[in-house]
């Protein structure tokens, strides 16, 4: 499993912004079930006039009454009290998915759980997770709603704060399991996110996202199947961040990355791109088993209220793909 998602599901914000680690908390209608020949519940939905599309995904749920888009978020949003749905995939068959996110997984990443069902939604495996996760000062449930099919897995996330539990539970919950997944369906990726990036002519195109982490690799596929493994993934803040220190924000998210290895070469600048500030850090590695080189770039943009991450990695071609991921970093557009 990749460790981009893993760290994803697993942080929370309190570690977002204590060791700046830039990865989002854990990913969760009253649906009618018909059980089978086994004991798993079957979910096989269709669309309603209720369904509501997720902007650049193939998942349409019936969102909770109060729950409406939430500008860039992808998902839905609930003021006040910041209760949010929230949604990722990965291009992976969901059954081998299941076999990672384990209750001993969450438990591992500080979570509480309190419920678990197996599901079979569409005739493949499914799983349904109710816990409790600490942030800083709050305790927030969060519902986690993990489906797809044989080539992908959709992780659908609700979350709210613990004290409107007996408010939005129910209803957080009847919403993601109300998910219709159309694999035909065709995802627009430029209506996600707040910012506009220049891969036209490039290696590199559009792979997946998980919340507000975009991934771009050769094949379009994440983890990529290609020879080339240069993958280039740019964060988006969630909430307004206060960012006093760029690059102490860069050298924090640089430490308590994958990045602690041996270290040949460094390099750092002060960026400006569109009038936004940033840091950059150029860093070549070493791993000691097995012994290959890697280059990491790092650069931290900041604009009147969010920041964003460029984090990418090359083993081969260094000149080439470190200009390649200079030249997107400075084509960036806030909309």
């Amino acid at each position: 499993m990749n460790k981009v998602l893993q760290s994803w599901i697993t942080m929370t914000k309190e570690q977002l912004h204590m060791k700046v680690t830039i990865v989002l908390m854990i990913f969760i209608s009253l649906t009618v079930f018909s059980c089978a020949g086994d004991d798993s519940a079957r979910i096989n939905n269709i669309l309603t006039d209720k369904h509501v599309l997720i902007n650049g995904t193939r998942v349409s749920i019936i969102p909770p009454d109060g729950f409406a888009k939430g500008g860039y978020l992808t998902g839905f949003r609930h003021d006040p009290g910041g209760a949010m749905i929230i949604i990722g995939t990965v291009q992976e068959g969901v059954a081998s998915t299941l076999e990672i996110y384990t209750e001993g997984f969450f438990t591992a990443g500080g979570a509480d759980i309190k419920s678990k069902e197996d599901l079979l939604f569409n005739g493949y495996p499914a799983r349904l997770l109710e816990m409790e996760q600490q942030e800083g000062k709050r305790m927030l449930c969060v519902y986690l709603f993990i489906f797809g099919d044989k080539k992908t897995t959709i992780v659908l996330k609700g979350l709210f704060p613990k004290e409107q539990e007996s408010k939005l539970g129910r209803a957080v919950k009847n919403s993601l399991l109300s998910a219709v997944y159309e694999p035909g369906r065709i995802p627009d990726p430029d209506i996600l996110g707040n910012f506009r990036i220049n891969i036209s002519g490039t290696k590199l195109t559009f792979a997946a996202f998980y919340s507000q982490w975009f991934v771009y690799t050769p094949d379009g596929l994440y983890p990529t199947k290609a020879l080339d493994k240069t993958t280039l993934t740019i964060f988006q803040t969630l909430h307004t961040e206060a960012v006093d220190d760029l690059r102490q924000l860069a050298e924090d998210t640089l430490q308590s990355s994958a990045y602690q290895k041996k270290i040949e070469n460094r390099e750092e600048h002060n960026i400006v791109v569109h009038n936004m500030q940033g840091y950059e850090i150029t860093v070549y590695t070493k791993d000691f088993l097995p012994k290959k080189r890697k280059l990491h770039y790092l650069a931290i943009l900041k604009d009147e209220e969010y920041y964003y991450i460029f984090s990418g990695t090359t083993t081969a071609d260094f000149e080439q793909n470190l200009r390649l991921f200079k030249n997107i970093c400075a084509s960036f557009r806030s909309k």
